[in-house]
């Protein structure tokens, strides 16, 4: 089996990114690249595509490591880069698969769960106010979801994270938990006062109030917060998930987030080392992403 062409697509709304690798046996893996300026056309640059044509699709830790070497010069440890590298590397595994005639779930050491709990983000992407965000999530409950994420990243208006908060609370039902997304937009000082504006709420977690790179104030924000912190989403490798000792471990995910930054294999890895070290995980992403990894996760979830 060899690759014969790569392909990508980008929608408009939201502005996700599919890849597609062909191979001259007529098997086609398919792959999520999430968004970001320019993924769908750095997943088709003839450096990229150079490190693909006419080599095994089966190999695939291989050439992930070679699709990196050779956009070395361009980003690669991170940003739209590795994004696209994760959605190629995605549709590698998913071509893996398709050839061992298994699911890809099993190529990581079978299945631990027959069924594994979803949540969506509950933004209103065109009206940020507490009554929008409490409609939608009323909206998602609708759809069977008992799980929503809400954005509280500072705004300049006058509507506040804790207004926000409350509105969709308020519209929760009783089996239905709520998780706030800060975005890495605080201070330590600011992060330390959201999550304790927000204790009352029963959050499931509080993400990534502080950027990923200020690993020391979020450790100590761990250390002080009622709420359970998570973090991961920018994420990109093993080795910076390492460095990363939070009270919770938000493993974004299967990008490696669904964006595989972190390669699929080490992404199984580390949820499984949270889960022997007492963290949980939540991974991030669409449907396509939810069908790769975790039914393979060695974790609990919540």
């Amino acid at each position: 089996m060899r690759i014969t062409h790569i392909g990508s697509v980008r929608f408009e709304d939201p502005p996700w990114v599919l890849v597609r690798v062909y191979t001259d046996t007529c098997l086609v893996g398919v792959g999520e690249a999430y968004h970001g300026a320019g993924v769908h056309q750095i997943a088709v640059d003839r450096r990229m595509t150079a490190a693909l044509l006419g080599r095994d699709p089966r190999n695939v830790e291989r050439l992930a490591r070679d699709m990196g070497t050779a956009m070395s010069a361009s980003g690669f440890f991170q940003g739209a880069v590795m994004s696209a590298i994760s959605g190629l590397e995605m549709a590698l595994w998913d071509l893996a698969g398709q050839a061992a005639g298994v699911p890809i779930w099993q190529l990581f050491g079978g299945r631990v769960r027959e069924r594994v709990p979803l949540y969506a983000t509950g933004h209103n992407r065109t009206e940020e106010t507490p009554h929008a965000y409490a409609a939608r999530a009323v909206e998602l409950q609708e759809c069977g979801l008992r799980g929503i994420k809400i954005s509280v990243h500072p705004r300049a208006s006058d509507v506040t994270p804790l207004e926000l908060s409350h509105a969709v609370q308020a519209s929760l039902e009783a089996d239905t938990w709520l998780a706030v997304d800060a975005h890495g937009a605080y201070s330590g000082p600011d992060a330390a006062r959201l999550a304790a504006s927000l204790a009352d709420l029963g959050l499931q977690w509080l993400e990534d109030p502080l950027p990923p790179q200020n690993i020391d104030a979020m450790r100590a924000l761990t250390h002080t917060s009622p709420i359970p912190v998570g973090t991961g989403i920018r994420i990109y490798s093993q080795h910076a998930a390492a460095r990363v000792e939070p009270a919770a471990l938000s493993i974004d995910g299967v990008e490696p987030e669904g964006r595989f930054q972190i390669q699929v294999r080490d992404l199984v890895r580390e949820m499984g080392d949270g889960y022997s070290s007492d963290l949980w995980s939540a991974g991030h992403g669409s449907p396509l992403r939810t069908e790769v990894v975790p039914t393979a996760m060695r974790i609990a979830y919540g």
